[in-house]
This record gives C-alpha cells, structure tokens and sequence, in this order.
C-alpha cells in the first residue's frame, strides 16, 4: 500500500507524490515546467539515484562543459575547447585530496595503481606502419616499439631510483645490457666484458676468438660509417 501526499511548488503549483511501500518517493514532474521544482545551485541528498534515462550535469544538448552518464553505463565528460583540467578523477575515501586515478581532458591519465589490460595498449603513434613513433603491448606479451627517423633508443629499461640505463634497444638494431658491458652492434656482432676489459668477439678460420674493443674503438667505427657514402648518394659511371 502506497501513501499519496501533496507538495506546493515556488510556482504555487500542488504536486503529487506517491510514499511506496518500500519508502522511495515517486514524483511525476513531466507536466510541470522544470524550474519550479529544482532550481539550479540547490543542493540534493540522496541515499541513491536509479534512472532508466540519462542523468545530464552541465550544458543542454552536451554541446559545452558538463556530464552524462548514460544507460547503457557510458559516462562522458566534456569542457571547454583546449582545457586541460581534470575531467575525471578517483580519489583516496579517506582523503578527497589525494586523487588515486585522474584522466584530463588533454587524454593524460595518471594512477597510483597498476594498469591490467585484456586487449592492446598502445601509446604513440602505430608501431606496425614504420614510419611513427610508438609502443604498442599486444595480450599475448609481446612489445613492439618503433621511431620514426635516426637510431635513438626505442627500449629503455632503468635500474630502480636510478636514471642509468641497464637495458637498450636502439631503433638502428643494437642491443646492449648491464650498462653497456655486453650486447650487440647494429652488425649483430657480440661484445662482452672479461676481467675488466671490453672484447668483440670475431671468427677466424673457423675458430671464435676475442679481440678488445674499446669504447674509443666503437665511437671510430661509428664515425667512419657516418662518413661512408650512403647507397642511394653513389652516382653509377656512365
């Protein structure tokens, strides 16, 4: 058994409202004009809120700064052309100013946590296309990284609280690890340190065998391949 009661709108208009038997009030404001129930700047508390249309915060029509929650469960946050203040944020519930995950409108994303995806994460530009920068992490494990122009690194791997770089993949195909102490050129020649020395190893007459290799050694070569002419610069004779 429900409990019919009458309210007065600012407008003086009589309003019913309906008590049901499980203590949720039930208003029907389609015949009323809006603006004499809720005005805007007022305050409403509520235990929760079931809508089976969707609930809009800010501008009409979603055309400027405002939310709407949708549904279907899809949540959109808009602002104004070229803002980049927090659009979406997640906070600690002990302390609302300290925010755990925000998402900007720049599409910046910042979290304490950790990030699970089922599907592909990708930053950047395609991987796959050769010519853009980006990292793209496919479900199964794998990682692709790709720079557009030179032989700048494409993987980094740093030691914890340190800048030092442990672990590089170049663009250009070379690999070093452990700081540079061993890895790969470009040529896909191995180097490695042995009791305090640096060695390329090199193949002669069927036997491997180590030759030093200085950094002063591998900036030469580096620099004597910059100055080789490239395939495309050699003008073929007549």
């Amino acid at each position: 058994m429900s409990i019919i009661l009458y309210g007065v709108t600012s407008g003086g208009t009589s309003v019913p409202i309906e008590v049901t038997e499980e203590g949720k009030l039930v208003v029907d404001t389609s015949k009323f004009p809006t603006d004499e129930f809720i005005k805007q700047g007022d305050d409403i508390e509520a235990g929760s809120i079931i809508a089976s249309g969707d609930i809009t915060s800010g501008a009409a029509a979603f055309t400027g700064p405002g939310t709407n929650l949708f549904p279907s469960g899809a949540c959109y946050v808009q602002s104004t052309s070229g803002s980049t203040d927090t659009a979406f944020q997640v906070v600690n519930p002990d302390n609302i100013n300290e925010p755990k995950v925000t998402i900007k409108h720049d599409g910046s994303i910042s979290t304490d946590g950790s990030i699970t995806a089922d599907g592909t994460i990708q930053s950047g530009g395609n991987p796959n296309s050769g010519t853009d920068e980006g990292v793209k992490m496919s479900p199964g494990g794998g990682l692709e990284a790709s720079r557009d122009t030179g032989t700048k690194a494409a993987i980094r791997a740093y030691t914890e609280g340190t800048s030092a770089a442990t672990f590089v993949v170049t663009a250009g195909g070379s690999i070093a690890a452990v700081s540079g102490k061993c890895g790969f050129t470009a040529d896909g020649e191995l180097y490695f340190y042995s009791q305090g020395a640096r060695y390329r190893a090199v193949v002669q007459a069927g036997n491997m065998m180590a030759e030093p290799y200085t950094r002063a050694i591998e900036f030469q070569e580096k620099a004597e391949k910059l100055r080789q002419p490239k395939t495309q610069d050699i003008v073929p004779e007549d």
